[in-house]
């Protein structure tokens, strides 16, 4: 997708049926020499799933500040 194109979004939009579309139509498949590659969906269960995750804050940052954490300790 390119940077907010409205016609872009629809279409793409259109292609979501589940989550292994998702995972082929965002282009995770081509990122192929990337040397490690982490992504987390948060879920309706866990009432995360809304745009930008607002119905679960604290979860998303909590989730966030864990792979600052990680990514930290890796560097050093």
């Amino acid at each position: 997708m390119s940077n907010g194109n409205l016609d872009e979004i629809k279409e793409f939009a259109g292609k979501l049926t589940g989550i292994k579309v998702w995972e082929k139509e965002s282009g995770i498949d081509s990122l192929t020499n990337v040397k490690s590659l982490t992504y987390r969906m948060f879920t309706t269960k866990e009432n995360a799933a809304s745009h930008c995750n607002t119905g679960n804050p604290k979860l998303v940052l909590d989730t966030i500040i864990s792979w600052i954490k990680i990514i930290k300790k890796r560097t050093m």
